[in-house]
């Protein structure tokens, strides 16, 4: 009898199960090489889907219309071996093959769920048949022995090994599985550049932006940042800190070191961490425009893209995009820190395929401290794991750099190497504003300020204190600017592109911007004077990094303001409102940027954290689960969310960013909208609509539909539903300066990640 794997779409052909079987071990084998044993990878591709070899998955493959389940069989034998031999690898090799469809399991559970691992090794006779026939066709390698686990995180460090299995595995099943069926997809994934070939370019390219840059003190501590980061870079992997203030050239100096030391130790990418997708979209730009687009992978896409969208009718270019952002084969990777670390504690498969990619890698994790309090732990317990068993070296890069090891957060005989070697000297160098702060201050008192000079910004907390500061300044007033995640992101790239001409003007036009905390997150834009309503001392310091970016002024001033005791925020915000108040207290008015207060200030968050650094005990050790290998992997990926949720899409019809030729264009979002019946595959089409959407909380989205102020969600027409993406209908709700304006909004928070 042959036994099959798959046909392909019109059943012309068919894959035995003994290729695809190979095919994955081989593919898994080569995913393992840069962290463990090839020839775990090896037993896994041969075991993971031994469960194919019953009649009844043999009739399905074939066309009958019959239900079966297939992964638990390769599991069940990795039991039995694990029962022969007593490698606690083979327990590792389970979860990992009973999971490769639906996702690793919880081992079990006081309730108990029929898709708990223990359950299911439990009845494996009623859940799939005879499968003994693939022990005719397959011959098992030996199994290496389980590498050390140390005993201080031995739960912690095992579950991170069995995902790095896990998605290697995945990978390889999907790889393989992609390339019966569209092998060109597969070879155009391939073709991108070394990171030999890149270090090259932008040593070229880096040489000729120093060349044309103008010989100003700045520029000249610029250079001398990048020489550290290159000199830095001959170091041994491990993780480093890079402490350099804002408008010190991170962006460039950060893939310096990365590209040198990559190539010094034969690293295989470069990952760029981002907490914000305004940073995202800045920095791959820089980096698209030295590299080219085909060689860097710019993954923050508002919309997940929706199941079932790779058609044959795809674009290659589409389908090359769909997979790389799936496994993460790519030289340069920009990312946010929601995909970064929710990949190492998800179970789903889909989302922890690219886990792999990460070993041997250069990982740079800016504004290090925008990281979650209620996760640092187990964000930190990971770089350290990557860094110590998966070759990887971490750049924790800010210029609010907190000492995690004197916080407690790190262990304390973990070596971090700071690549600036004098940062004091180079703070006081790239200090360009003095701090102020001026106590309460009213709505009304502000808007005064701020009238009170031409060019002026001012950051505060929430969406309806930045609101009502603009009715204040005079909304409807050339040269006043609002700037929040209500503007689409298209609007607000309109937005900042009117403010950023106004602000290089020498005629110096009126320039008054009020905004969310929005603008700390990368966006470079270069004002006299910056006001902030009060936050944590990092947040101050982002806004002062708005303030005299250039050094064009001898001196200027970021003044801090307490604002409505309504508009200081709740929950982790207000804690770090609260924090910075004690410092400011306890470093004067006006001495509260210094590098002594931002150490002062994290030490006292942290803290105060206590037990919060890890609120769903995520990084907890169970010393007899450990032991049993007893990991509960759904209950954790379910505890683990960086933001609770990346809110609903709502496409804006007309956000006042229409190209010139309005909505005959084939790119204008009315005739995106029109072509969704007939398409088959969301992704190109969603992904277009992202620059036109506003992502809302539920209770937006509800007061939204009471007021019938939108449509229900999408759908293609393969009935592909775009699972809640919805439409404004009513353009009254979409203002041309405010963007997305709900009556009786509540007084949230910006939602900027």
């Amino acid at each position: 009898m042959d036994y099959l794997a798959r046909p392909n779409d019109d059943r012309t052909a068919y894959q035995t199960l003994r290729e695809h079987q190979d095919r994955v071990a081989f593919l898994c084998a080569q995913n393992c090489k840069s962290f463990t044993d090839q020839a775990i990878g090896e037993m896994l591709g041969l075991l993971h889907d031994a469960g194919k070899y019953t009649d009844a998955f043999q009739k399905r493959v074939r066309g009958a219309a019959v239900k079966t389940q297939h992964a638990i069989a390769g599991a069940c034998e990795c039991e039995r071996l694990l029962t022969e031999t007593r490698n606690p690898l083979y327990r590792h090799l389970a979860y990992c093959i009973a999971g490769h469809h639906v996702g690793l399991p919880d081992w079990s559970s006081s309730h108990g769920s029929k898709s708990e691992l223990k359950y299911k090794l439990n009845h494996m006779d009623e859940l799939i048949g005879d499968y003994s026939a693939y022990r005719d066709e397959i011959q098992l390698p030996p199994l290496p022995a389980c590498p050390p686990f140390p005993k201080e995180r031995a739960s912690f460090s095992q579950q991170m090994f069995i995902r790095f299995l896990f998605s290697a595995l995945v990978d390889a099943d999907r790889t393989d599985a992609q390339d019966f069926t569209e092998h060109a997809v597969i070879e155009s994934a391939k073709q991108h550049l070394t990171l030999v070939q890149m270090e090259d370019i932008f040593t070229k390219e880096t040489a000729a932006f120093q060349q044309h840059a103008k010989d100003t003190p700045l520029n000249r501590i610029r250079r001398g940042i990048l020489d550290s980061c290159l000199s830095a870079a001959q170091g041994e992997r491990g993780i480093y800190t890079l402490s350099v203030p804002t408008g010190g050239g991170k962006t460039r100096s950060s893939l310096a070191f990365a590209l040198r030391h990559a190539v010094k130790h034969g690293m295989e990418r470069i990952i760029y961490s981002i907490p914000f997708t305004s940073i995202i979209e800045q920095n791959a730009g820089v980096y698209e425009d030295i590299f080219g687009m085909e060689n860097v992978l710019e993954h923050h896409c508002h919309f997940e893209p929706p199941k079932k969208t790779r058609e044959q009718e795809d674009p290659l270019s589409d389908k090359r995009l769909s997979l790389v952002r799936e496994n993460y084969d790519m030289p340069l990777i920009v990312t946010t820190n929601v995909q970064f670390f929710e990949s190492m504690f998800s179970n789903r498969p889909s989302r922890v395929r690219k886990l792999h990619r990460y070993a041997n890698s250069v990982i740079i994790l800016d504004e290090a401290q925008a990281l979650p309090s209620t996760y640092l732990r187990p964000c930190l317990l990971a770089l350290h794991e990557l860094c110590e068993r998966y070759g990887c070296t971490v750049v924790l890069c800010t210029a609010t750099q907190p000492n995690f090891q004197k916080n407690g957060l790190l262990p304390p005989d973990v070596p971090v190497t700071e690549i600036i070697p004098d940062k004091q000297t180079l703070f006081q160098q790239l200090k360009r504003v003095d701090g102020c702060f001026l106590g309460k201050q009213s709505g009304e008192q502000m808007g005064e300020r701020l009238r009170a000079h031409d060019q002026a910004l001012c950051v505060v907390n929430t969406k309806r204190q930045a609101a009502e500061l603009f009715r204040q300044l005079g909304e409807e007033e050339d040269g006043c600017f609002y700037l929040s995640t209500n503007l689409t992101p298209q609007h607000r790239k309109q937005v900042i592109a009117q403010i950023r001409k106004r602000l290089s003007d020498p005629a110096r036009p009126v320039c008054r911007v009020v905004s969310t905390q929005l603008i700390e997150a990368g966006v470079d834009l270069d004002f006299p004077v910056v006001y902030r309503s009060l936050a944590g001392i990092d947040s101050i310091l982002q806004a002062a990094g708005r303030c005299n970016r250039e050094g064009k002024l001898p001196n200027a001033t970021v003044y801090v303001y307490d604002p409505a005791e309504s508009y200081l925020g709740s929950g982790y915000l207000g804690t770090t409102a609260r924090i910075a108040r004690d410092v400011i207290d306890d470093f004067g008015e006006t001495d509260f940027l210094s590098e002594q207060a931002v150490d002062a200030y994290f030490a006292e968050l942290y803290d105060l954290s206590g037990d919060q650094v890890d609120k769903y005990d995520i990084s907890r050790e169970n010393r007899q689960d450990a032991v049993n290998m007893q990991f509960q992997f759904q209950q954790i990926a379910d505890k683990f969310k960086l933001i609770d949720s990346q809110g609903v899409p709502v496409i804006i019809r007309d956000d006042g960013t229409q190209r010139e030729d309005g909505d005959d264009h084939p790119d204008s979002v009315n005739r995106l909208l029109e072509q969704l019946p007939y398409v088959k595959g969301l992704g190109g089409i969603l992904q277009k609509l992202s620059q036109h959407s506003v992502n809302v909380r539920p209770q937006v989205l509800e007061r939204l539909e009471m007021l019938g102020a939108i449509s229900r969600p999408l759908m293609d027409s393969s009935g592909n539903s775009t699972d809640g993406v919805y439409v404004l209908e009513r353009p009254e709700y979409y203002h041309h300066l405010t963007g997305l304006t709900v009556p009786d909004e509540e007084n949230e928070l910006d939602y900027i990640v």
